[in-house]
This record gives structure tokens, sequence and C-alpha cells, in this order.
């Protein structure tokens, strides 16, 4: 019996809770839903021309509308928040609105079509981060809606954005497949800046594939389309634009010219400055080798417009063609005055983007501490409920309870702050470093490159040659230290996905072409053509890169470099990257395993700093996997690359049975 009224009197305790957290829920008035309505609506308007403005305004409406359960526009909001934070590269802050978002309308039953456009974003955004499984999965989750309810245009969408997905991915036969999917569905509708983006981003597909006259096609059904309704005229100039690019790397000079005219002619018409000026650098890139002198006038003019109309970044574009113009004219000295412009201007739009970006940054953590304080306040009123119907002992629980909650929140907030403070001026460290001191640095080298193919004086030539060694190497040892720097502020975060190794070595392979050229070192892969692994694609990218740096630097000339792999007892899978080169002393080995190689010298004279190498050490190992080395002094070195896992990150082996896929490239 006492047992039977202990459920009861929890029966009627929990009742009452229930029913006050009911009184809490307020009726939304027209009033509030038509502010925080046109409130978003300010915050889309604003969103290219005042970032900070329109994350200003979204937070404060979102707040609003949170307060007012108004959840149809909190996840509007939430969604707007998500795109800036997409515009300045916080992916992974925007896909965590952005599931906030889609998780309000899945529980309210909102609108299927704007659940599905919900779906649809959120998996792009799952793309940028290279969660490719989840964001086929959102796609599917929107096709799946758009099918149910029979909506043409929101499956034209999901085509169009599978479509994107794939080109990011570097898959161009399957996104040129869906392209043609969406553009069978909508080619028939009146013609819609959606449709007219599918049409640019077919045509550019053909393009890459070497499909040029399919790509002047689609093109001209752009023209066609968009040319009667000024609304499209921005799409009507991009695609003269395209087809007179495509008619230059044709090689027909003649009718790209006439096209990148026809579209200034039309900008010029209807007084759009930016056009013109994009219009008159698209002339110049054409005119570059056969009339540099028309070429710049074109391109001062675009300079003109682009001060004229205050657009640094136009601008910046502008005289880094100037630069490469005068390079060619042998005008050296107007060659480096104009990119130091260019990096002036870069720079200059760096900090720009920069303070939006700490807006945005500090928007998000006082969006979350506002979040903290409304669920607060609904704990306060929830207290005062209870305490009507409950008695003393609870109210004393409450009031601990959230007086501990109080305390812990000061705390955190406090915490933020100061580790807001801390990365600000982190930030502001990297930017010097990273733009007052690479820059330079990068503009002086890629002038001595320019210079050392002149024909100038034996000796002068010498020491050019000399001091570019010089530059390449001090860029390289900023670069390795930024990323250092970077790893030990930020901590290494790791994001698996499934990739083919080789893909990895060819780019690596190709872009030390060069270096190992001039010492007469050539390339033995004997990796698999289907060899897949599942890891961090960016981080194996540095370390192979590095390890095929390094083996060049301390390889003997007209030697070669073995790139091999084998399958350990345990399972794992071992790359391996050996030279025959002078090696590596005990010593030598023993710092390395402790994390502290010193720096040497390669066997013409190339400096090594050893950081990049620790810093392959550490990628490795935040993956689970393991690197060593095993060497003598004059018989080479060999560093092997032990990865692992167990699960969904198991590393795997593709079905190669025809045998070792083996390529030499002279390098």
């Amino acid at each position: 019996m006492r047992y039977l009224n202990t459920f009861w009197i929890s029966f009627i305790f929990l009742g009452y809770c229930h029913a006050g957290v009911k009184d809490l829920k307020k009726r939304i008035s027209p009033t509030d839903t038509a502010r925080i309505m046109n409130a978003f609506r300010k915050s889309k308007a604003y969103t290219q021309s005042a970032p900070s403005l329109s994350y200003q305004v979204a937070r404060t409406a979102l707040v609003d509308a949170r307060q007012s359960g108004f959840r149809i526009g909190e996840a509007r909001l939430l969604r707007q928040i998500a795109s800036l934070n997409e515009q300045f590269h916080s992916i992974h802050q925007a896909r965590f609105y952005q599931q906030q978002s889609v998780g309000i309308l899945e529980k309210i039953a909102a609108n299927g079509a704007e659940l599905a456009s919900g779906y649809l974003y959120l998996g792009t955004l799952e793309v940028q981060i290279k969660n490719n499984r989840t964001a086929l999965k959102d796609l599917e989750n929107a096709h799946a809606i758009y099918i149910k309810l029979n909506n043409r245009k929101g499956i034209f969408s999901y085509y169009s954005a599978l479509g994107h997905l794939y080109e990011r991915l570097g898959d161009e036969k399957s996104a040129l497949h869906h392209y043609l999917k969406a553009k069978e569905i909508g080619k028939s509708d009146p013609a819609t800046p959606d449709y007219l983006m599918l049409l640019e981003h077919l045509g550019g597909i053909y393009f890459k594939m070497d499909s040029s006259n399919k790509a002047l096609l689609i093109f001209q059904e752009g023209i066609d389309k968009s040319q009667a309704d000024t609304v499209h005229l921005l799409h009507h100039l991009n695609f003269l634009r395209e087809s007179g690019k495509v008619y230059h790397i044709m090689g027909n000079t003649q009718k790209a010219v006439a096209y990148h005219k026809q579209a200034l002619s039309i900008a010029s018409s209807q007084g759009k400055l930016h056009e013109q000026a994009r219009s008159l650098i698209e002339l110049a890139n054409t005119l570059k080798s056969t009339n540099s002198d028309q070429s710049l006038l074109h391109l001062n003019r675009a300079l003109s417009i682009a001060r004229q109309i205050g657009n640094q970044k136009l601008a910046a574009e502008i005289y880094r063609t100037l630069s490469e113009i005068y390079s060619q004219q042998n005008r050296f000295k107007n060659a480096l005055l104009a990119l130091e412009a260019h990096h002036e201007l870069l720079d200059s739009l760096m900090f720009i983007n920069k303070v939006h970006e700490a807006a945005i940054i500090k928007g998000n953590y006082e969006l979350q501490s506002s979040k903290i304080a409304i669920q607060q306040l609904e704990l306060v009123n929830e207290r005062k409920t209870i305490e009507r119907n409950a008695g003393g002992v609870v109210i004393v629980l409450t009031l601990f309870s959230l007086l501990f909650m109080g305390y812990q929140f000061y705390l955190t907030r406090k915490l933020n702050r100061k580790l807001y403070v801390s990365n600000r001026v982190k930030d502001k460290l990297f930017s010097v470093i990273g733009h007052d001191l690479r820059n330079p640095i990068g503009g002086i080298t890629t002038m001595l490159a320019l210079m050392e193919h002149k024909p100038l004086d034996a000796k002068i030539l010498k020491n050019i040659s000399a001091m570019k060694k010089q530059g390449e190497t001090a860029l390289e040892i900023l670069s390795s230290l930024l990323k250092w720097g970077h790893s030990q502020l930020q901590g290494i975060k790791v994001n698996k996905t499934s990739f083919l190794v080789a893909s990895v070595l060819s780019k690596n392979t190709n872009l030390l072409a060069v270096q190992a050229q001039a010492k007469g070192i050539t390339f033995h892969n004997n990796l698999p053509a289907d060899l897949i692994l599942y890891a961090d694609e960016d981080h194996l990218d540095f370390v192979i890169r590095n390890l095929l740096s390094n083996a060049i630097k301390f390889s003997f000339p007209s030697s070669s470099i073995e790139i091999d792999f084998k399958r350990a007892e345990n399972g794992h899978i071992v790359i391996v990257v050996k030279d025959a080169g002078i090696g590596m002393s005990q010593e030598q080995i023993r710092q390395f395993n402790n994390g502290s190689l010193e720096s040497s010298y390669g066997t013409n004279g190339e400096k090594g700093t050893g950081i990049g190498l620790m810093l392959s050490r550490e990628y490795v190992k935040a993956n689970g996997g393991k690197l060593w080395v095993e060497s003598e002094i004059e018989n080479g070195a060999a560093f092997y690359v032990s990865l692992s896992g167990n699960g969904a990150s198991q590393w795997t082996v593709g079905n190669h049975s025809s045998a070792r896929h083996q390529s030499e490239s002279n390098n």
C-alpha cells in the first residue's frame, strides 16, 4: 500500500509539472511573426554587402524567435546563420546550425518542400567536409520527399546538387550524367537562374572532358535562353565570356575576341561596371600572347573601373595579370611594382575577411550564450510552477541546481572570453607570418624564376639561380613552420575518407618533377593503381610530399627513388619510400625517434629543417599509424608508413588481380 501511495503521489506531482510546462508555451502573435520574418528578409539582403550586419540581425531575430516559440522562423534563421558561416569557410559550424534547422523542421512537420530544401543544403555542407556518405544520405532524403510531392523543381534541384557533389569529387562522368538528368527535367520550362547556372556547370564539365564543341553548344543555349530577359543579364554575359574562353583555347583568337567584345558592349550599354571590367580582363588574357600592348590598355581600363567601384578583389586580379605581361615584355621593375600592389590588396582583403570572420565567431559564441540564458529562464519559470505544487523541498533542490548551473555558466563564459582573446592574438600572429612574410618571399621567388629564363649574362644568371634556390628554401621552411604551429595550437583534426593512394602519389610526383629532373632522379612507383585507404587524405598527401621531397634532397644525382608497399602480418598496410642517397647515422635515427631531428644538408647543399618530417610523424600517429626509418650512412634511407584501423576505418586494398601496377616517370 505504501508503494501504491508513493506511485500516486509521484504521478500527481508529474502531472502538475507537466501542466506547468504547458503553461509556459506562448501563443505567437501576428506582430511577433511579422517582426521576425522582416528581420530574416533584412539579414538575407545584407548577406553579400555587409555579412557582419547580416549576422547580427539574424542572431537577434533568432533569440526573439526562440523566446516567442516561433519554430519555423527559428529554423529559417538558423539556415541563414549557417550560410553566413559557410561564406567565411566555417563549414563545421555551418553544418551544426543547419542540422538544428532540419531537426526543427522535422519536429514541427513543416512544409515538405522546405524540409527537402534543408536536406539538400545540409548535403552540400557535408560534401565540403568530405562526409560523402552522409551527404548522399541527406540528398536521398530530399529526393524521396520531392518524389512524394511530385515536385519537378525539387527533383531538378536534387539532380543538380548530386552533379555538383560528383564534380567536387572529381568524378566528371557521374557529374555529367546527373547534370544531363537535371537538364532534361528543366529544359521545357521558362529560363530560371537555377537552370542557367546548371548550363554553366554543364558547359564547364564538357570543357574539362575536352569536348569543346559540346561546351560551345551548351553555352550557346545559355545565350539564347538568357538574352531576351534582362533579369538574366549577368548569366548572359557569363555565357558570352565562357564561349570566348573556349574559342581562345581552341586557337580561334578572332572569335574569342568577338565574344568578349560583345559582352563588353552589352555590359557598357546596361551600365554594369563590374561586368565591363570582367570583359576587359578576358580580352586582355586573350590578347596577352599576340598583342601585349593592347592587352595592357584593356587591363589599365579595367583597373580604372575597379578603383571607381571600390572592388579590391578585382583590382588584385588585374595587378597579377599586369605583372605577367610586364615580365613578358622584360619590364621587370613594372612587373615587381604590379606584383607588390597585388599582394598589398590581398593582405587588405585578408584583413577585411578576418574582421567579418571574427564578428561571426563572436556572434556564434554570444548565440550559444543566449540559448543557455533562454534555457535558464525557462528553468526559472518551471521552478515557480513546481514551487506552487510540490512544496519546500523541491524548491530548495531546484534553487541549488540553478545556482550550480549559473556558477558553471559563469565559469564557462569567463573561460570562453579568455579563449576568444587568445585565439584573436594567435590568428593575428599567423596572419602576420603567413602573409607579411610568406607573400613577399613568394613574390621574390616568382620574379627570380621569371628572370632565370631571360637572356642575361651567365654570371648574373648563376646568382639569380642561387637566390631563387635560397628563396624557395626559405618559403619551404616558413610553410612547414606554419603547419607545425597550427597543429601545436589547434591540434590535429582527422577527417577520414576512402581514396585512391595512386592519385595522391601522382599529384606529388608531378609537383616535384622539376626538382627531381634537376638532379637526374627517377621515381619507380610499385603501388597498385587500385590501392584504397580509409584515412585523412590531406594528411597522407602532406606525408607523401614530404618524404619524396626529402628523398630528392638527400639522394645522389642520377639515382632512383622506390615507392612500394607491403601487407604486414597483423593486416597493416605499409607504404615504403626508399632513396639511394647519403643515408642517416644511428644518432640521427635516435633523434628522429625522440622527435628532435636537427637540420642537415642534401647532396646539392639543399637545407632541411626536420620540421616537415616531425609533422609527418604526428599526422601518421593521429591516423592511428606509425612512421619509422631504416638507414645506414652512404646506403640511402627507407621510410615506412604503417597505417591501420578497425571497423569502418579498416585500411583496405581494392581488387588488383591484374598484378601490380608499375609506372616509371623520368623526372
